[in-house]
């Protein structure tokens, strides 16, 4: 239990009152009665101006920066350097005091995936939880931990980075004793050189606490990530001798490298089996979805290279006579590589899709290839115009794979 004298202790303060705290958040929307508001000051908002709107609600305290000079509402203030920081220490102090064990997920994609698909299959043995949606963050990983049961068997994390130091700082809150390494490319590059920087910032995870690391093929070519490795290891995808759901190569090796870790940790081939039974893709993942004889194919969560490519190269087909399309976003965080990223994604999607149409300034680059061979493609200003063209354009017996960064929200063009 968290009460708001254990909670001041952890912060190095002190605190008279010894009421529990049942709810932690940064989101004036998600706060809850009784529970501890964290005011981060980001870019376009400061959690600072939220504290009536808190204290209206129930929340029974705030921790805020040192600057903060406003009024407290009636809440119990906690006055810090950095916020973040102490919601990492609050969180870190806090899983110390439990028996759970970490398993920790980073890669350039397929994370959110591969959590998923872990939790599925070891829900049938253990008392387990994971981070919901997209909690990977600086500020939203520890949230993970403070708001889960707190006596989970294990914590399934998904560990995200956008620069070096990263994870570093998430794993010393939260120390992986089982790490999975997804495939690792060119994401989130506008802080690295080059590749093998993006793979030391990821090989971060294999921390001193790791007993064993599940690693995809491509990954453990890096050096920094052979560097980092001191703990026993398997290797995926390797060959599956059993029938799973998926027919897809992207999420077979999911698969694979779930199977790896559920024999680990000492499932059977006959509890494995049973536990992969009804496991789908998850929302705006390969999802497979059919309106009015069309089949949608909503990979809209997130996109960069190599998952643009997985997905183009698994594609259903279309009946005799109909054609695939692809609605491409563009990508986001790529840096410098950009351009060449986009225009290795056409040169692929050339080969599997008869039309191509593209929204978003960088998605340029993968017109110019289309144009050039001589290949239907346009480029939309507006999701309405999309829209629009979709509705005429496509039809009964074709596939529709929809795709691109997350902040496109993509998924929107088939609702």
């Amino acid at each position: 239990m968290y009460t708001l004298s254990k909670i001041a202790n952890w912060l190095g303060q002190t605190c008279d009152k010894d009421c529990p705290i049942s709810f932690f958040s940064i989101d004036s929307r998600e706060v809850e009665k009784g529970g501890i508001f964290f005011a981060l000051k980001g870019e376009k908002v400061d959690g600072h101006n939220f504290l009536e709107e808190v204290a209206k609600k129930g929340v029974s305290a705030a921790v805020v920066s040192k600057e903060y000079v406003g009024l407290n509402f009636g809440l119990r203030l906690f006055y810090v350097d950095d916020v973040i920081q102490a919601l990492q220490e609050i969180a870190r102090r806090a899983l110390l005091e439990r028996k759970t064990k970490v398993i920790g997920i980073t890669g350039s994609l397929a994370k959110t995936t591969t959590k998923e698909f872990l939790y599925h299959v070891l829900q049938s043995k253990f008392f387990i939880k994971k981070s919901e949606g997209n909690r990977n963050t600086q500020s939203t990983l520890p949230l993970a931990i403070l708001n889960a049961e707190g006596n989970e068997e294990y914590l399934i994390l998904e560990m995200s980075m956008t620069k070096k130091g990263h994870i570093t700082n998430l794993v010393q809150m939260a120390p992986p004793e089982i790490v999975v390494l997804t495939p690792i490319t060119i994401c989130h590059a506008t802080h690295f050189q080059d590749v093998e920087g993006i793979a030391s910032a990821k090989a971060e995870i294999l921390a001193p606490s790791a007993k064993f690391a599940v690693i995809h093929e491509t990954s453990i070519s890096y050096k920094a990530v052979r560097k980092a490795l001191t703990c026993d290891f398997a290797v995926y995808p390797k060959k599956i001798n059993f029938e799973i759901p998926f027919q897809e190569s992207h999420l077979r090796e999911n698969v694979a490298g779930v199977i790896e870790v559920a024999k680990y940790l000492g499932l059977r081939d006959d509890e494995i089996i049973a536990s992969l039974r009804g496991l789908k893709a998850f929302e705006h993942r390969f999802e497979k979805i059919v309106h009015r004889g069309i089949t949608f194919i909503d990979d809209a969560y997130n996109a960069n290279g190599l998952s643009m490519i997985a997905a183009l190269k698994n594609l259903p087909n279309p009946k005799p006579g109909k054609k695939k399309i692809a609605v491409l976003g563009s990508m986001a965080d790529l840096g410098k590589y950009s351009d060449a990223v986009h225009r290795d994604v056409a040169n692929v999607a050339a080969s599997y899709v008869d039309l191509l149409y593209c929204i978003g300034d960088h998605a340029k680059p993968m017109v110019e290839v289309f144009e050039k061979m001589k290949k239907e493609v346009l480029f939309f200003s507006s999701y309405e115009e999309l829209k629009s063209r979709l509705r005429v354009v496509a039809e009964e017996g074709d596939v529709v794979l929809v795709k691109g960064s997350n902040f496109h929200k993509l998924w929107k063009v088939i609702e």
